[in-house]
């Protein structure tokens, strides 16, 4: 063998046994030792165990107590260490607004039920639920479900009543309210077995007293104009709705105002191009509280005098377009399910006394009412506008 060959091997012998003798020292040496992790602060916090819907009653099976950590536990949250006996508290409890699981329970989103029904648990305090009818169309094609906050639109079509003259109908809108909540869809307070969509015919929401109001003077408006679409126009209009309030102070003067009065005004406007059309005519429904003081029922005397005012600036205004306009004040009126029904019923000494006060010896009848209502709206009264009539058989005289 060549002596360059036997140096080559030398060398490489040489420089394994040093990489061997070098492994065996570092195999030696002792492992490092890992730094200790720093362990945070916890404390017990109530958490949902599963998911738990708008509505639903907390059961025991819903909620845990879970380890969280100290720094990021918000005064909100519920705590073992300042409340132990926390999860038999919220036990029973209404789900004012939704959990998912592992979300910490904070008593702002529950409302202890205490035997109440579902509305009144959930509403927050001063809150109206107050349901109004939608359509798939008007309802986002159902995929408008409970919790979701929307706006109420107004939209209006006013037929053009000479269509043959190639008019066209007039389509207004406006945003009645804005970032309500939805409560309910017909009688279910949250989506089904998990289904984003859920198509109903009513919607109950959530709105302030001064919303609910302003909803509530939408409706008239919105049942006339259905009716006269359905219909095909308008001849006689009646209207007839009452709040009956009897406390004299804001609620029972806004109810009345807001029924009886503003009512009548919605009404009739939204009627009245039907009305000039036919050359109809328009019957309000007073009370013989209008004629005389109503110390039991301040508000709705009242407002019911200005009703009867009322029927004579219509019969003034509408006279030029042959549209006639009177009132009728019933006396004391009977029928099943009627408030003189029930006071007889629950043997009212109101009932007795009031009867006494009649000269015929008898309450009146709705059909009594009805038939003078339908002499006014015939052409047999084609000459009569602006005029109040009693239908009281003497009561007040």
């Amino acid at each position: 063998m060549k002596t360059a060959r036997i140096v080559v091997l030398g060398i490489a012998g040489v420089a394994g046994l040093a990489a061997m003798y070098l492994a065996s020292v570092g195999d030696n040496k002792p492992a490092p030792v890992a730094a200790p992790v720093a362990q945070l602060p916890t404390v017990e916090v109530l958490v949902a165990k599963s998911d738990i819907g708008l509505g639903q009653a907390v059961k025991a099976e819903d909620v845990q107590w879970q380890r969280w950590p100290a720094e990021t536990a918000s005064s909100a949250f519920i705590r073992h260490d300042t409340n132990a006996d926390a999860m038999n508290d919220v036990i029973g409890s209404i789900a004012r607004a939704p959990f998912i699981i592992g979300e910490p329970i904070r008593e702002q989103k529950l409302v202890k039920a205490n035997g109440s029904g579902f509305m009144a648990a959930i509403l927050p305090s001063g809150m109206r639920a107050i349901s109004t009818e939608i359509s798939p169309e008007t309802g986002a094609g159902g995929f408008i479900l409970p919790n979701d906050r929307v706006d109420v639109i107004l939209s209006r079509r006013d037929k053009n009543l000479d269509q043959q003259m190639g008019g066209r109908d007039i389509v207004t809108t406006e945003i009645l309210l804005s970032n309500v909540r939805v409560l309910a869809i017909d009688q279910a307070p949250k989506e089904k077995d998990g289904n984003n969509s859920l198509v109903g015919k009513t919607v109950t929401l959530e709105l302030k007293p001064e919303q609910a109001e302003t909803l509530a003077r939408a409706r008239p408006r919105e049942d006339v104009r259905a009716a006269v679409d359905a219909l095909g126009g308008c001849d006689l209009l009646v209207n007839n709705a009452s709040a009956f309030g009897s406390s004299d102070d804001n609620k029972g003067w806004t109810d009345n105002l807001a029924v009886d009065m503003l009512a009548i005004v919605h009404a009739t406007q939204e009627a009245l191009p039907a009305l000039k059309k036919s050359q109809g005519s328009v019957v309000n429904i007073s009370s013989i509280s209008a004629l005389h003081p109503a110390a039991r029922q301040p508000p709705y005397g009242a407002i019911k005098a200005a009703v009867i005012h009322y029927t004579i600036t219509q019969a003034a205004m509408y006279a030029k377009d042959r549209v006639r306009v009177n009132c009728i004040a019933p006396g004391s009126i009977e029928f099943p399910g009627g408030v003189w029904d029930r006071r007889k019923t629950a043997n009212d000494p109101l009932y007795k006394n009031t009867l006494a006060s009649i000269p015929f010896g008898r309450m009146g009848t709705a059909e009594e009412v009805a038939n003078v209502a339908l002499f006014l709206g015939s052409p047999l009264a084609s000459w009569v506008t602006g005029q109040a009539i009693a239908v009281a058989g003497a009561q007040g005289l």
